[in-house]
C-alpha cells in the first residue's frame, strides 16, 4: 500500500489518495569472468530486473512540476552484457582499458514526459522498448599525480512495439524513443601536488568535459518541419580543490562551463550558464 505524504484539496475538500497492487515478479541475475591473460579478463553477466515506480514517479512533485501518474506499472527488463578489461603497468604508469556491449529488453519502460500544455511532466509506461549499445572506457594514472578517464557510449533505445490495442501499425515503431540522446562522451583529468601551499596538505586540479548529440524532442517523424531538436552540446569544468593538514578541512572552487554554453536538460529548458561555486567542508570525524 502506497499513501500519498499530504492530502490534495479538491473541491474545497482534502483528499488523502491511496492506491494498492499487489505484484510478484521473479529475477535472477548471473556474472561470469575468465582471464585469458593475467590482466586480461572477459567478462559476461544476463540479469531479468524490475524496477518499482518511485514516490515521486506515482505521486508527483509540485516543486518539480511533475504530476501524479498513479496507475504506472512496474518497469521489467532482460538485460545480457558482454565484455573485456585490460590492465598494463609500465613502473610508475597505469593504463586500463574496458568495454561492453550489451542488449537490453524492456516492459513497461517509465519514462517521463510532457503534458499537453507543455507546462507540467508526468510519468508513463512504454509497451516494450530494445536497448542495444557499446560502453568503452580508458584510465590512467601516473604516480598518484596525474588521473585521466575517458567514457564513450553509443547507444540505440528503440520503441519496440509495432501495434496499438486497435492493431493499427504505430508509425514511429523501432524508432529511437523520444527525449532521448544516442551517443555520450566524457572526459576528465585531475592533478594532484602535495604540499604545493603548505606542509601536510595536498592541492588538486581538475578539468571536465561533455558531450552529447543532438536528439529530438518528440518522436523524429512526428512533423517534418519546426521540429524540436536539442541541439548537441559540449560544456566544460574547471575545479581546484585544496586539503588542509590533517584532513579537516577542504576547501574546494569550481568554475562552471566556463565558455558560457547554451545546455538543456532532455525536454530543451535551458540550464544554468557559466557559474562559480565555493564549499568549504569540514569533518569532525
Amino acid at each position: 500500500t502506497v499513501t500519498a505524504n499530504e492530502p490534495m484539496l479538491v473541491d474545497n475538500q482534502y483528499v488523502l489518495d491511496r492506491f494498492r497492487k499487489k505484484i510478484n515478479h521473479n529475477g535472477f541475475g548471473a556474472t561470469f569472468s575468465f582471464a585469458l591473460m593475467p590482466d586480461l579478463f572477459v567478462l559476461a553477466s544476463a540479469e531479468k530486473a524490475l524496477r518499482l515506480p518511485s514516490a515521486n514517479e506515482l505521486f508527483g512533485n509540485g516543486s518539480d512540476n511533475s504530476l501524479a501518474s498513479p496507475d504506472l506499472k512496474p518497469e521489467s527488463s532482460l538485460n545480457a552484457n558482454l565484455g573485456f578489461s585490460y590492465d598494463y603497468r609500465l613502473g610508475s604508469h597505469w593504463f586500463n582499458l574496458n568495454s561492453s556491449v550489451y542488449l537490453r529488453d524492456t516492459r513497461d519502460m517509465i519514462r517521463p514526459t510532457l503534458n499537453g500544455h507543455y507546462s507540467f511532466t508526468y510519468s508513463e509506461n512504454l509497451e516494450s522498448v530494445f536497448t542495444r549499445g557499446i560502453d568503452a572506457e580508458f584510465m590512467y594514472n601516473w604516480d598518484n599525480r596525474f588521473d585521466l578517464r575517458l567514457n564513450v557510449s553509443k547507444f540505440d533505445v528503440l520503441f519496440n512495439t509495432e501495434f496499438d490495442a486497435k492493431g493499427d501499425r504505430y508509425n514511429f515503431y523501432r524508432m529511437q524513443i523520444k527525449n532521448e540522446p544516442s551517443f555520450k562522451l566524457n572526459g576528465q583529468a585531475a592533478y594532484f601536488w602535495n604540499e604545493l601551499l603548505q606542509r601536510d596538505s595536498q592541492t588538486s586540479f581538475f578539468v571536465s568535459m561533455s558531450y552529447v548529440n543532438g536528439f529530438y524532442r518528440n518522436w523524429a517523424n512526428v512533423g517534418s518541419r519546426n521540429q524540436d531538436y536539442i541541439p548537441k552540446q559540449y560544456p566544460m569544468d574547471l575545479g581546484v580543490t585544496h586539503t588542509f593538514p590533517k584532513d579537516r578541512w577542504v576547501l574546494s572552487l569550481d568554475a562552471k562551463n566556463i565558455f558560457d554554453q547554451q545546455i538543456f536538460d532532455n525536454f530543451g529548458l535551458q540550464k544554468p550558464g557559466r557559474a562559480f561555486y565555493a564549499k568549504m567542508t569540514y569533518f569532525i570525524f
